[in-house]
């Protein structure tokens, strides 16, 4: 057996039924047109009385589904006529139309009538014949079915796959310039390092000749010192014998103890000179040593 579908989604009856009337002849010669489906197209009846005058002589169509039209009871004279004569209409599906309880129920009783007289014209053998052709028939309709999923999913498998490499591809890509970019960075780093180096290299020679420096000035400082500090020692020792003689003129000799008296001021004004400039040199040595200190 074969199966001819028929679909029309949710267009009017303006639409549907002038394509019905013009295929007229299509329908009443196609010897192999076995089912029909109009649900919901919102059929008329002027129409459906068109498709009715058709279908009274049709001997091929088995199956019709129209549910949800708007066809009404003044139809229904027709429609029990033309099934009346009809020998074929095994089914014939009128729920949701403006049609009776009981021409609904004739309709009924002429698809089992219908039923009955296929089932009495074809022998058993025949018969089993052709359900088991049917069983088959849905097996295969069914491998088929599988075979069309097993085939998306192997596409989607196919596809998800070179997807996958092209993430690959890029991810290699991408740690190979991130690579780079590190390694770069890493050398830069290293020279920076280097210089670094030479630049502490640097420091540290010349820090080394600066206290080499401040070794043999703190050193010079110090002879300085000990020489002025000897120059102090030999003034006071000189003092103390001018004092010692003025105190003996002064007792022969006043006039000259005058004269000694302006040797002393004078003396005194060189001692504190001699004492200004040990204080300062005192301060650099101090100074310097800080300096050592804080460079160590």
């Amino acid at each position: 057996f074969f199966f001819f579908f028929f679909f029309f989604k949710q267009k009017t009856a303006y639409e549907i039924m002038p394509s019905l009337v013009g295929s007229e002849m299509c329908i009443r010669d196609r010897s192999k047109l076995r089912r029909i489906e109009l649900c919901t197209c919102k059929l008329s009846d002027k129409g459906f009385s068109q498709f009715l005058v058709v279908l009274q002589t049709n001997k091929v169509i088995s199956n019709l589904r129209m549910t949800d039209n708007y066809f009404s009871e003044n139809i229904e004279n027709l429609l029990i006529s033309a099934l009346t004569e009809n020998k074929t209409v095994v089914e014939m599906a009128l729920a949701g139309n403006r049609l009776s309880h009981s021409c609904l129920k004739k309709v009924r009783n002429i698809e089992k009538r219908n039923t009955k007289v296929i089932e009495d014209k074809e022998p058993n053998k025949l018969r089993a014949r052709i359900y088991k052709l049917k069983y088959e028939q849905k097996k295969l309709e069914q491998a088929q079915e599988k075979l069309k999923n097993q085939k998306l999913n192997l596409e989607k498998i196919k596809n998800d796959r070179d997807n996958l490499k092209e993430q690959i591809e890029s991810f290699k890509q991408n740690e190979q310039a991130r690579r780079e970019m590190l390694e770069q960075q890493i050398k830069e780093q290293r020279e920076k390092i280097k210089q670094k180096e030479d630049q502490l290299k640097s420091k540290k020679d010349q820090l080394s000749q600066m206290q080499e420096d401040y070794k043999k000035k703190i050193s010079d400082l110090n002879a300085q010192y000990e020489e002025q500090i000897k120059k102090k020692e030999s003034l006071e020792r000189e003092m103390e014998a001018y004092k010692k003689q003025l105190k003996e003129i002064e007792e022969q000799y006043p006039k000259q103890i005058e004269d000694l008296k302006q040797q002393i001021n004078e003396t005194r004004k060189m001692t504190e000179e001699y004492e200004k400039r040990n204080e300062k040199l005192n301060d650099e040595i101090k100074i310097l040593k800080a300096k050592k200190e804080s460079n160590n």
